[in-house]
């Protein structure tokens, strides 16, 4: 079995992981933490000046690496569960990445958190889980997290 496990490191997604790692898994499974680093807005300002190129490369390269660290600390986690885990940081919007990675990889089950937002938050924001859940290739657990 391959269960990808989608984490931003928020409470949220630490819920996700948890449940990964109380969960009793059939031998040989297999599990694969992943992040998702979005990119702003300003990335598509083109024609700006030298300097905010390369503040906004500077901060890109620091938010991956921040989140490779998320990714890296989850996937520790699950080890010390006596798990076979491996983990990966894509780049682009979370839903599509969390649904093509699990396309790529094979995954039989997606494990991700929700922020539960409802209403005019929702509508703004999106609904990573939402997107995940209709379009994914596979079975999907959207986690709460516990109050």
């Amino acid at each position: 079995m391959k269960v990808l496990i989608a984490t931003d490191g928020s409470e949220y997604g630490k819920a996700a992981v948890s449940a990964a790692a109380e969960r009793p898994w059939p031998p040989g499974t297999n599990l694969r933490v992943l992040t998702v680093m979005e990119r702003p807005a300003i990335s598509y300002i083109t024609g700006g000046e030298r300097e905010l190129d390369l503040n906004y490369n500077q901060l890109a390269a620091e938010i991956r690496s921040s989140l490779e660290a998320i990714a890296i600390d989850a996937a520790r986690s699950l080890e010390r569960e006596g798990l076979t885990v491996s983990h990966i940081v894509k780049e682009g919007v979370a839903a599509e990445e969390i649904i093509d990675e699990a396309k790529e990889w094979g995954a039989d089950l997606i494990l991700l958190g929700t922020h539960g937002r409802h209403g005019i938050k929702r509508f703004i924001l999106g609904s990573v889980a939402r997107i995940v859940a209709t379009h994914a290739p596979c079975s999907v657990e959207v986690v709460r997290r516990g109050e």
